[in-house]
């Protein structure tokens, strides 16, 4: 539980990429097959971007958070 809060707060301060968003237009404009699996007469969206070799660029490393500012933000992030 607290890896997915952790996972959730770094997004949130754009540390992560989010992989569901990632290129998600682009996915929708070529059918992408992975985008949508049907199971039972439904339909689920269950698209993620999957070129792990592209994601070391993505993310902000000029961020000027220190780690005790992090861990500082994670807790006032969850104690609203």
């Amino acid at each position: 539980t607290y890896s997915l809060m952790v996972i959730q707060y770094l997004q949130y301060e754009r540390i992560l990429p989010c992989l569901q968003t990632l290129k998600r237009e682009e996915a929708k404009r070529s059918n992408d097959s992975s985008l949508a699996v049907a199971c039972d007469g439904k339909v689920y969206d269950c698209y993620f971007y999957r070129n792990i070799e592209a994601l070391a660029g993505i993310s902000d490393r000029n961020n000027p958070s220190s780690l005790g500012l992090l861990m500082a933000g994670f807790f006032y992030f969850y104690s609203k």
